[in-house]
């Protein structure tokens, strides 16, 4: 998996694209050392192009990563809500062969590309929405099996966690006190597989009708 800075694609309001060279890429492992401000990793290799100093670089990146930590706090202030499903990580030999696995835990460096990645699905939705209103197809996240997320309220009250499930926001703060990275993961995916319902996709004139 890559890290790749700066590759912008740019659709303006004449739908006219424009694309912006990556200048580097990198493992994401290296950019969420950089982020943490350890030295450039001279042993890994990763070509810079002749227009970008290594020094501009890192301050790209330590920047990119402060407007996504901006960026996610906004849309979770919104009322948005990530229920992420298990990552299983290999731990590999000098070989590259996998010799033991464990549960992948996002850092900074992943939910830059993330609130990078969204912010740009947004802005093309919106552009091709508003430009073809009844044509565009737009993605829907139903709310989740009430029933199904009560019998998980229950379940992990037992173990000690209590949970508001009156609005995604709320359930967002209830899983984001649980301290330990690896119980959080597992509710996250009890919650995925048992409550969330199918995606819908419709009109985009019925969605700005409703």
């Amino acid at each position: 998996m890559c890290f790749i800075l700066t590759d912008l694609w740019l659709l303006t309001s004449q739908s006219n694209l424009n694309f912006d060279r990556s200048c580097v890429k990198l493992s994401y492992e290296m950019a969420q050392g950089i982020i943490e401000g350890k030295d450039w990793d001279e042993s890994v290799t990763a070509e810079i192009d002749g227009y970008h100093s290594k020094e501009q670089v890192i301050e790209d990146i330590k920047t990119f990563a402060e407007l996504s930590k901006k960026m996610r706090a906004r849309r979770f202030d919104n009322g948005a809500l990530s229920i992420d499903q298990i990552k299983i990580g290999f731990n590999l030999d000098d070989f590259g062969n996998p010799i033991s696995c464990r549960i992948y835990i996002g850092k900074t460096s992943n939910k830059l590309i993330e609130e990078f990645m969204l912010l740009a699905n947004t802005t093309v939705a919106r552009i091709i929405s508003q430009a073809f209103p009844e044509e565009a197809l737009l993605r829907c996240h139903p709310s989740p099996h009430s029933r199904k997320l009560e019998s998980f309220v229950e379940d992990v009250a037992i173990l000690g966690y209590t949970f508001d499930t009156t609005s995604a926001a709320s359930l967002h703060a209830s899983f984001e006190k649980i301290e330990d990275d690896n119980t959080r993961q597992v509710g996250y995916a009890r919650t995925h597989t048992q409550s969330q319902r199918p995606t819908d996709s419709f009109n985009s004139c019925c969605f700005y009708n409703r």
